[in-house]
């Protein structure tokens, strides 16, 4: 898998993601106790961004209609939707942050 360079570390806040361009494609990056994370922007409820949304328990709210994903699987929970966000691998190396372009 090829690794891209998306956003400085130093620019992370715990529980708080931020947007990265990866290849043209708009994804929330971010750190929690449980580690880093790549995500789609997108809720598939309405196609709603997923930024601004509150990040808790390994989770990721959308700010529109509070549809909760798993940051590590991209799982719903609830039910709005049956449909998952695309995850993407994160990893720290030096003082960036690197995500896989392959999305599952």
């Amino acid at each position: 898998m090829i690794f891209h360079k998306v956003i400085e570390l130093v620019k992370l806040a715990d529980n708080k993601a931020c947007v990265a361009d990866l290849n043209g494609y708009e994804i929330l990056v971010g750190v929690t106790n449980r580690g880093y994370f790549a995500v789609e922007n997108n809720c598939p409820h309405q196609n709603k961004p997923l930024c601004g949304g509150r990040i808790r328990h390994g989770h990721i709210s959308c700010p529109v209609h509070g549809m909760r994903f798993n940051l590590e699987t991209g799982a719903p929970v609830g039910q709005l939707t049956n449909k998952s966000i695309k995850v993407y691998e994160a990893r720290a190396n030096g003082d960036w942050l690197e995500v896989g372009e392959l999305g599952y």
